[in-house]
Formats: C-alpha cells, structure tokens, sequence
C-alpha cells in the first residue's frame, strides 16, 4: 500500500510574466524586493550581458543585475494589492 506525505498549504509569492518569441521575463515580488529573470524562450537559458529597465504604473525603478540573466529591484514600499501595468525594455551588448 502507498503512503502519502502529509501536504502543506504553501503561499507562493506574486509574480509577473512577460513573453514573446525569443525571450521570457518573469518577475518574482518578495515585500519591496522583485526579482527579475530573462531568459531565452528555446531553451530557457539567461541572457546573458542584458541591460533590463523596469516601469511599474508608470514610474521608472532602478534595477541592478545579480547575475546573467538575473536582476533585483528594492522599492520604497511595498506594492500595493491589485493590477499595476508593468514595463520592461531591455536590451544586450553585442
């Protein structure tokens, strides 16, 4: 007979997606913390040397990379609960 691990309800964290043919961005909210994650849409690799700006509901937020294809954003306060429009160009040194 199988047993069965107990489950756990687990809150999973805000997040964002933004896609097209070639690439992917997700975005994970942590509190005043976003992480960003572009990759490539093949094959799910990072992109690597990107340069990645963020508008959320109309207001430019700074972005510093943390890796390749990795960025955090540390906002002033938290977002608030609800749609907000977000804005993501980015682009990749040649």
């Amino acid at each position: 007979m199988a047993k069965h691990l107990p489950l756990r309800a687990v809150r999973a964290k805000p997040r964002f997606t933004a896609t097209s043919e070639a690439f992917e961005l997700v975005g994970v909210v942590n509190g005043k913390n976003i992480t960003l994650y572009l990759d490539h849409a093949a094959d799910n690799s990072p992109v690597k040397d990107a340069t990645l700006e963020l508008e959320l509901g109309g207001a430019k937020v700074a972005v510093q990379p943390h890796g390749e294809g990795e960025f955090e954003v540390t906002l002033a306060a938290e977002l608030q609960p609800g749609e907000i429009s977000v804005t993501a160009p980015w682009s990749q040194a040649l």
